[in-house]
């Protein structure tokens, strides 16, 4: 028989616990949603981006410097893509732990987007403007973004030095696109 005041001591404990658990739970979505995430792609020639993040090709990437060095390289880090999604728990909370638990759920997306081969940037407010982490160094109009539009956009950044223009263009007989140099 345990004793009736040992029980409820118990009760206390895992009731305390559990706020604890629902504080911090609290305490880290807020976070998330005050921060800003700036997302880059290491393939331009991926199909499913074009559709997905250009308004099914009729949109624009931006490509910048990210060669060794330079300051993007420096701050990005790469998304792990996982079968499991990150359990909280008290291995990664601890000071000194090997990854902390916002760095975990940041960096981690489902296996299946695997394609995107996707590096992140956190930023320490969401919601607001910040300089460009890279120079420039090319932009490509998606397959199917309307002339008049691609003219704008080289007109607005063609003055620019060591940015070049392409356009992508999707091929009839393969799932492939193709950049070509843009031409007025």
């Amino acid at each position: 028989n345990i004793p009736t005041e040992q029980i409820a001591n118990h009760d206390n404990v895992i009731n305390r616990d559990e706020q604890a658990y629902e504080w911090l739970r609290s305490s880290l979505k807020n976070t998330m949603q005050r921060i800003g995430v700036l997302c880059f792609s290491a393939t331009p020639s991926e199909i499913l981006m074009w559709s997905h993040y250009a308004n099914n090709h009729r949109g624009f990437c931006i490509e910048y410097d990210f060669s060794e060095g330079s300051h993007l390289r420096k701050i990005a880090q790469p998304v792990c893509y996982s079968e499991t999604i990150p359990a909280l728990s008290l291995a990664n909370l601890l000071e000194g732990a090997e990854s902390n638990f916002l760095d975990v759920c940041i960096f981690t997306k489902a296996k299946q987007w695997q394609y995107e081969q996707e590096w992140r940037v956190i930023m320490p407010e969401g919601g607001r403007s910040f300089q460009m982490p890279a120079k420039i160094t090319s932009i490509i109009f998606g397959a199917r973004m309307p002339t008049e539009e691609k003219i704008m956009l080289f007109r607005a950044l063609g003055r620019k030095e060591g940015i070049e223009f392409r356009e992508a263009k999707l091929l009839e007989d393969r799932f492939v696109i193709q950049f070509n140099a843009f031409q007025i």
